[in-house]
């Protein structure tokens, strides 16, 4: 899981997303990297487990509001396959990975 955290992390500096915002710009980062956490999962089908998610969460250096946002959008994306939008054109267009 060691490496996934260190993809996640890269992925936010790489990415500039902010934490530290409320309401809707909290909830739109929290969304990209909830998809982006199961992408990452999705890499290693050993390990796709929602509780690896939340592994990840924990090691991010983001406010506890944040953390808790992101832990909720987190569940809603792993049970909603965002993953797959990871694969597409529009998301190595969109975002640096």
């Amino acid at each position: 899981m060691e490496e996934q955290v260190k993809i996640v992390k890269k992925f936010i500096e790489d990415n500039k997303l902010d934490f530290s915002g409320r309401g809707s710009e909290l909830n739109g980062n929290c969304t990209t990297l909830a998809g982006f956490i199961c992408h990452v999962l999705d890499e290693d089908p050993v390990i796709y487990l929602s509780s690896h998610g939340y592994a990840i969460i924990s090691e991010l250096d983001i406010s506890a509001d944040a953390a808790v946002e992101l832990g909720r959008v987190f569940e809603y994306a792993y049970n909603n396959h965002y993953e797959k939008f990871w694969k597409t054109p529009a998301a190595k267009k969109e975002y640096i990975f």
